[in-house]
């Protein structure tokens, strides 16, 4: 990449004002609500996908399941969230307002970890399909904030460096602390409630980020 890019950073550009019109829109973008729902939203999203890919084959084989038969659960379930993955920004960006997306999508993922307190093959099955529904689907929809969520390209590019660095920095602590509070009790029980609780959050903040408004960096 940085090959590619090279000549175009060895290239003489005009100096403009842009640059401070970016710093200055900015720094008012971290004072924006929105901007912060975004953010989040992107965030706690990124929790559960990582912290999944991260145990999910761990939990299985502590249940009896061998760690390769566990691995291609994990695929299926990436194999899955490329469907909602296409089409939630197609649907989204038709609707002012996408909080019946953040509905469903929280409702997928609050029933996908529920599933995973069973040990019974079948509520195990559930919970590979509705998460595979939901991490594709929430992810598809926070990156469809960054435009819906803004007036113009510049706005958009700056909202979604702040949702992105922000956002994949929060979802950081999400394997971490599920396997420090595995080894705190010796149960997957207390990670799972801490991750069946990251969907309800998930709600809270996505209908505040699906609402018909844009980021305010005036």
């Amino acid at each position: 990449a940085f090959i590619i890019w090279l000549p175009k950073i060895r290239g003489k550009q005009a100096k403009t004002g842009a640059s401070t019109v970016q710093r200055v829109s900015f720094t008012a973008l971290l004072r924006s609500g929105l901007a912060w729902q975004v953010t989040f939203y992107m965030g706690l999203q990124s929790i559960g996908f990582y912290t999944m890919a991260a145990w999910f084959p761990e939990i299985l084989h502590s249940r009896g399941f061998s760690l390769s038969f566990a691995g291609w659960l994990i695929a299926v379930i990436q194999f899955i969230s490329m469907f909602s993955m296409f089409f939630v920004p197609i649907w989204a960006a038709r609707r002012a307002s996408q909080h019946s997306f953040v509905v469903v999508i929280s409702i997928l993922m609050f029933f996908g970890y529920l599933s995973l307190f069973s040990q019974h093959m079948g509520f195990l099955m559930m919970a590979v399909f509705l998460l595979g529904l939901g991490q594709g689907a929430s992810f598809a929809l926070a990156v469809s904030f960054f435009g819906l969520r803004s007036r113009n390209a510049q706005q958009a590019a700056m909202l979604s460096g702040m949702a992105q660095s922000i956002g994949y920095l929060i979802s950081a602590i999400g394997p971490i602390s599920f396997g420090v509070l595995y080894d705190w009790t010796g149960s997957w029980t207390w990670p799972l409630i801490c991750l069946t609780a990251t969907s309800i959050l998930l709600l809270v903040v996505g209908l505040g980020a699906s609402r018909d408004r844009y980021v305010s960096v005036e």
